[in-house]
């Protein structure tokens, strides 16, 4: 049972770290670029590194990361709504006209020394945690001790 209590307060103590910072993805295609916009979620102050990948409904290994970016990508990225991106995709990628299933993944790490601490207290909040259950543990067999086995045999 203090297991459980221990994974699901871990668990619980790391959830910021996880928190959902990208929301309400658009895009907008044009004749040589696509725009695509967001909206990016946290505290004043904090920063982010955003990635962008381009995905297919249909066929989820699909992956593609434009390369050809300029706007609200890459580090040192703040807060707001209605971030733009905008991808010069003619220079990238050929975009098949018969599919219809594309749409755009944005990836919004933060860049704050503040993460880096819940990594660290989660470590040692684990360890600390694996420590006392195993050392909690009731033991049932007797507590066996040292026996002496005698001095080595002298040789020829």
């Amino acid at each position: 049972m203090k297991k459980y209590v221990f994974l699901i307060s871990f668990l619980l103590f790391l959830s910021p770290v996880f928190a959902q910072q990208v929301s309400n993805v658009s895009f907008e295609v044009f004749e040589n670029r696509v725009e695509i916009y967001y909206d990016l979620s946290g505290k004043d102050g904090s920063e982010f590194e955003v990635s962008l990948s381009l995905k297919r409904d249909e066929f989820s290994g699909f992956v593609f990361v434009p390369k050809t970016v300029v706007g609200h990508i890459g580090k040192n990225i703040h807060p707001g709504i209605k971030k733009k991106i905008v991808w010069e995709m003619k220079k990238d990628y050929h975009i098949d006209p018969e599919v219809s299933d594309y749409y755009f993944e944005v990836l919004a790490k933060e860049k704050s020394s503040s993460s880096f601490w819940y990594y660290v207290a989660g470590t040692v909040l684990a360890g600390g945690g694996a420590a006392a259950i195993l050392l909690s543990k009731k033991k049932d067999s007797p507590a066996e001790t040292a026996q002496s086995i005698g001095a080595a045999p002298d040789r020829p």
